[in-house]
């Protein structure tokens, strides 16, 4: 315990008590006296009373050492394990160094926001970056984690970086509310070079008041929000997609490397099935991995036959840890792709789930459609697709036109039908909606054949559905001649 000499210099240098200091910042006696002490150091909002009273500034008061806003390196205790440290991630160099190169420029954004479908590997690709040297060597300070999610504790996520920065218990405790504790944590980072991480960011609110550090500091954002991800900063907004076929394969060759050996092309079919998602290849791959080990065909094959089914792939999962838990789920639930999608579709309103039933119908990515095809299949698109399109269950694609990702088509088709009746009623009014558009534009070409392929899976389901009828004659007549 160190004695503050220079606060009780300046009060003695104007014949004033302690009551008296007390009573001019509204405070007690023995607070006075226990900042003189070195026992505590005063709150930010005592701080700058006092820095008023004496026209002095905290480090001549002694009430902020120098020494609090220049400790150690921090590790965050918080910051989540790598599943493969040795081996890195899969199809994610060029994306790491841009970021690297982004984070450790001496000009960058204080926020660089990754974003991308949910499963598709962005606390991954933010965890690699805080192990990346260059990374490490520019913010010195260290790198403090928030896995945030849909209901934070921010309170709790600023006492614990308090810990971290060494802040006395009491001050923090001294603070009311989030603001003010808030204040005391940026004034105790002061110009140290720290790397906040913030996980799975769902509210541009919590973003800022998670944004405490100094003018040194820069803070790494994940969501699953294009338009949040918007809102943080364009220019240094960055898309992370899911894997191409030969990174995907190579992905799932980690777990099974008799079977990529064995049957390439049953590799690839699976990466497909999934379209490249890094999540649904790990829970893909760690479920097949004994039957891989044993090197029976027979098992593998009964395995492969499994997944072929939708719902099998959608459920595989499994558990997590208590400590390392996803953001937005408590540790009890098991991860899963279903799980993880239905966290966002949750989210939405009925009249926008409604609409993804609809669109799912529609042949998933790297098939596309048109805002028109949107207009024909939803009676009132404009809103629930916006929607859809916000919490990005929807993805922009090239030439104004959309796409959907094959995971997020499968769980819409077999999650949001609950019934066989409702899925029949769904793909019935999609045939005749289809029908309709065709008859107003029979002759608009061009626009039929952009659509092809979307407005032959009206078709196909008439055919599905046994529809020997004028809609289905319809459907031939206009669709023959392309």
């Amino acid at each position: 315990m160190v004695h503050n000499n220079s606060l009780r210099f300046e009060r003695d240098q104007r014949g004033w008590s302690q009551s008296k200091v007390a009573g001019l910042i509204e405070t007690s006696p023995l607070s006075i006296s226990q900042w003189e002490r070195g026992i505590f150091l005063p709150s930010p909002h005592f701080r700058e009373k006092l820095c008023a009273l004496f026209e002095k500034d905290a480090y001549a008061l002694g009430i902020l050492l120098q020494t609090d806003s220049e400790q150690s390196h921090i590790s965050d205790p918080f910051i989540p394990s790598q599943s493969f440290p040795a081996l890195g991630l899969v199809g994610r160099d060029a994306l790491l160094n841009l970021l690297a190169d982004r984070l450790s420029s001496e000009i960058f954004s204080s926020t660089v926001t990754l974003y991308g479908l949910p499963g598709v590997g962005k606390t991954a690709l933010a965890l690699a970056l805080t192990e990346v040297s260059s990374v490490q060597e520019i913010f010195s300070g260290g790198v403090l984690w928030a896995g945030v999610g849909l209901n934070p504790h921010l309170f709790e996520q600023l006492f614990h970086w308090g810990n971290l920065l060494q802040i006395p218990e009491q001050e923090m405790k001294e603070c009311a509310d989030l603001p003010s504790l808030a204040k005391c944590l940026r004034a105790h980072i002061g110009s140290r070079k720290l790397l906040f991480v913030l996980d799975d960011i769902w509210h541009l609110e919590d973003f800022q008041t998670l944004q405490v550090g100094g003018v040194n500091c820069t803070y790494l954002v994940t969501t699953r929000l294009p338009r949040l991800a918007a809102q943080l900063g364009e220019q240094n907004t960055f898309h992370v997609p899911e894997l191409e076929k030969i990174e995907g394969t190579t992905l799932l060759a980690r777990f099974l490397s008799h079977l990529a050996e064995w049957k390439p092309q049953a590799i690839e079919s699976l990466v497909q099935e999934v379209g490249g998602l890094p999540l649904a290849l790990t829970l893909i791959g760690k479920s097949l991995f004994a039957s891989d080990q044993s090197e029976d065909l027979e098992r593998i094959q009964a395995s492969l036959q499994r997944l072929q089914d939708v719902s099998a792939r959608l459920q595989l999962s499994e558990p997590q840890s208590l400590v390392e838990h996803h953001p937005s789920l408590p540790p009890e639930r098991f991860i899963s792709l279903e799980t993880i999608i239905s966290i966002s579709v949750q989210q939405l309103s009925s009249q926008a789930r409604e609409a993804l039933k609809y669109l799912a119908i529609i042949p998933a990515k790297p098939n596309s459609f048109s805002q028109e095809l949107v207009n024909v299949l939803i009676s009132n698109g404009g809103e629930e697709f916006n929607e859809l399109l916000d919490i990005g269950l929807i993805e922009v694609h090239e030439n104004g036109r959309y796409t959907l990702h094959p995971a997020i088509a499968d769980y819409a088709r077999s999650t949001l039908h609950q019934e066989e009746h409702e899925q029949k009623n769904v793909k019935q009014c999609f045939i005749d909606r289809v029908v309709s558009w065709l008859q107003n534009n029979s002759e608009n070409y061009a626009q039929i054949e952009q659509e092809y392929s979307n407005l032959c899976m009206a078709l196909e389901l008439a055919i599905e559905q046994g529809l020997q009828t004028d809609k289905y004659v319809q459907l031939i007549t206009f669709l023959m001649p392309f």
